[in-house]
């Protein structure tokens, strides 16, 4: 690995996360009020709803890890930006109908779209 990906930042973060617990194993859930899929999905919904706050935070644990802030757009992230996971939130952020035909809801002042017609 020679540059840092969104995987491998929130792989860190709840190895840490799990490190400064007290349980002696790993567990999805720590208390009543954490669950690592739940922190997973957030941060990846903030990755893909702010690209602005995803290349940033890409270049800055690059630059701390391996001082430099060249390309974050490495090879994991482009596969990762190609992954039904992210389709999935894209086609929820602009509202682009399901392959089944549904519409998701419409968010506050907007309707779906209707979907087209092959």
């Amino acid at each position: 690995m020679s540059k840092v990906n969104m995987h491998s930042i929130i792989y860190v973060a709840l190895l840490a996360r799990s490190a400064l617990s007290s349980d002696s194993v790993w567990s999805d859930v720590d208390g009543k009020r954490w669950e690592a899929p739940v922190f997973l999905q957030a941060i990846m919904n903030l990755a893909h709803k702010s690209p602005s706050w995803h290349q940033e935070i890409l270049a800055w644990w690059n630059k701390q890890i391996y001082d430099t802030e060249g390309d974050d757009d490495s090879e994991a992230e482009r596969d990762l930006q190609q992954s039904d996971y992210f389709k999935m939130l894209a086609r929820r952020a602009n509202k682009i109908p399901t392959p089944s035909g549904s519409s998701l809801p419409a968010s506050e002042g907007g309707a779906p779209e209707a979907p087209e017609d092959n």
